[in-house]
């Protein structure tokens, strides 16, 4: 739980909204007619002065009033963008289903992710499990997924019947979850002749107004790929392990490259912002500011 001693925005409780779910809020009220505080998930809680039992009619009507006002849009007009779909809505099944298409279909645009709650770049390898079978990969990529099923014989139920759990050298990080967990996928659904658009992502799916997730293809589109202009070491767990000091692989590979010369390491040195904003520029500089551009011709680890 995370609070602050005066109003404040909210990027100041240290919550990066537009990656973490936010389940719960609560605070002083800015309308103290309304409630000396107020906080909420599933249910509402307001503190009160001088209520009896007779007022309730009245402070409900109020409630009413502040739930069905557009008000929120001047401050979180983001609230719009998402809703998440209740585990019994009618629509999850069929949405379920083109998942589990796309992915016997080995469609390379379906991703996977971690849902756990720890740091990502913590992880060394990822273990998979069906049964008795286990194959472990340094990372999620969807090539090594589909690979993974292959090796586990794993299509006959793979969102369900195969398990991944994190792992920071021998210690597991957060107990093994169902493939389904870790599927991130878009899906785009016609009904009633309207174009809608839902995301699956930590095992839950999320409707997207479909006017903005129009407006992100169309800043995407806008963006400029500079993949091959980055030649990076490739990632290779074992030899960093051995060679490289580090708690966890993103950390011993980030040392690796900044030992090559006229490289700095940047890694968790953020830049501290109004509020308590921290933002992590970058892992790693050039001495000129620039991402680093080529690799070592001699690196051990390709």
């Amino acid at each position: 739980m995370s609070s602050l001693p005066v109003p404040n925005r909210l990027f100041a409780l240290r919550r990066a909204t537009n990656e973490e779910w936010i389940r719960r809020m609560g605070g002083q009220a800015l309308d103290t007619e309304f409630a000396l505080s107020i906080s909420g998930a599933d249910s509402l809680r307001l503190s009160l002065e001088d209520v009896s039992l007779m007022d309730l009619p009245a402070v409900l009507r109020k409630v009413l009033a502040k739930f069905s006002s557009d008000a929120y849009k001047e401050h979180l007009p983001q609230l719009d963008h998402f809703r998440r779909l209740a585990t019994s809505h009618p629509l999850i099944p069929q949405l379920d289903a083109r998942v589990l298409e796309e992915l016997r279909a080995r469609q390379p645009d379906l991703g996977f992710a971690a849902p756990d709650e720890f740091h990502f770049y913590e992880v060394d390898c990822f273990v998979r499990r069906r049964r008795r079978r286990t194959c472990t990969l340094n990372d999620l990529s969807t090539a090594g997924v589909y690979d993974d099923l292959d090796e586990l014989d794993g299509w006959a139920d793979p969102l369900n019947g195969v398990n991944i759990q994190a792992h920071v050298q021998e210690d597991p990080l957060g107990p093994p979850r169902p493939l389904q967990q870790y599927v991130v996928a878009d899906v785009g659904h016609l009904r009633d002749g309207v174009s809608e658009r839902y995301v699956l992502t930590a095992g839950a799916w999320f409707s997207v107004a479909a006017s903005y997730a129009d407006y992100l293809d169309q800043v995407l589109a806008r963006v400029d790929d500079e993949t091959t202009s980055y030649q990076l070491p490739s990632w290779d767990g074992a030899w960093l392990a051995e060679h490289v000091e580090g708690n966890y692989g993103e950390e011993r590979y980030n040392r690796h490259l900044s030992a090559q010369p006229g490289h700095v390491l940047m890694d968790r040195q953020p830049y501290y912002g109004p509020a308590g904003e921290r933002v992590e520029v970058c892992d790693v500089l050039t001495k000129d500011k620039n991402l680093p551009a080529s690799s070592d011709s001699t690196d051990r680890t390709t």
